[in-house]
């Protein structure tokens, strides 16, 4: 009767679970993107194309494929999703974009592109993306 009592009190606790990740539409990332800068760390240094004399696109396709090219080069590819995702202990919703291995906090304003890459620490990097038109 104890194992009957556990797998029920498993089970209702899981029919009330909320899903922590949704995938959403990826149409506003859609287009290639150049680098802006890469700033953060415990002394706040910056890189940018000037001081690292590197040229970064992004290009993202509506069919869920990436590039990354350094100066021209292609770097990577591969495939990209978008998704929602609520973090447990603050309840906050997250876009992430994974690519490949990574996954990072992303926001979209005008025409740039904003990467976190990690929302739980103050020292972390972010980088910034134009959009070319």
């Amino acid at each position: 009767m104890k194992k009957i009592m556990f797998f029920l009190a498993i089970m209702l606790s899981c029919y009330g679970c909320k899903k922590d990740v949704s995938f959403i539409s990826s149409s506003s990332l859609i287009g290639e993107w150049s680098w802006i800068s890469t700033c953060g760390g415990i002394a706040g240094i910056c890189y940018t194309p000037k001081s690292t004399n590197q040229r970064i696109n992004l290009v993202f396709t509506a069919d869920s494929m990436y590039k990354s090219f350094i100066n021209d080069t292609l770097k990577s590819s591969g495939n990209f999703q978008v998704y929602k995702s609520i973090t447990p202990d603050t309840k906050d919703t997250s876009t992430i974009l994974q690519y490949g291995s990574i996954g990072e906090l992303f926001l979209i304003i005008r025409d740039t592109l904003y990467f976190t890459y990690n929302n739980l620490c103050f020292d972390c990097f972010s980088s910034n993306y134009k959009r070319i038109k």
